[in-house]
């Protein structure tokens, strides 16, 4: 919070949590067997809705895979 202020931090995470969620609509866990699969399906799904945020897509296919092991 020291970087942004109180206020900027609560927006931000917001914002984090709201693509955490959308990152997790994929439905890989549904249709692919082998976590490493369903990871890249779900990165790839939310690569293409939300193409400028690659840089956090290794960090939620990491979380995505970890949850459904």
């Amino acid at each position: 919070m020291e970087g942004f202020g109180e206020l900027e931090a609560v927006e931000l995470l917001a914002i984090v949590h709201s693509l955490e969620a959308e990152f997790y609509e994929s439905d890989a866990y549904n249709t692919l067997a082998g976590l490493a699969e369903m990871g890249r399906k779900a990165a790839s799904d939310f690569r293409i809705r939300i193409p400028s945020l690659r840089p956090a897509v290794e960090a939620l296919d990491w979380c995505y895979t970890f949850d459904w092991m």
